[in-house]
């Protein structure tokens, strides 16, 4: 796990690994388990990507936590915000 604070930008980015899980987790399931685990609010936590690498069945989940909602909707594009 990486949790950086972006003081630019104002919000966390958060990179998790899903052992095993390449092509096999939802988005949603992947939101709801980083919401849980971090316990932060599912409704400010958005999920940019999941990919995955050559070889391994881990999925690498890069996630963008704002403290404030309007800062969210200037930085990302409508199909990200959910």
């Amino acid at each position: 796990m990486e949790d950086k604070k972006n003081l630019l930008l104002n919000r966390r980015e958060i990179k998790l690994i899903f052992k095993d899980s390449y092509g096999k987790i939802k988005r949603s399931e992947a939101l709801e388990a980083i919401a849980n685990f971090l316990k932060l609010d599912k409704n400010k936590l958005f999920l940019i990507k999941i990919e995955g690498k050559r070889g391994s069945k881990d999925a690498l989940a890069l996630c963008y936590y704002y403290e404030n909602i309007e800062d969210a909707k200037r930085q990302l594009p409508r199909g990200k915000r959910q």
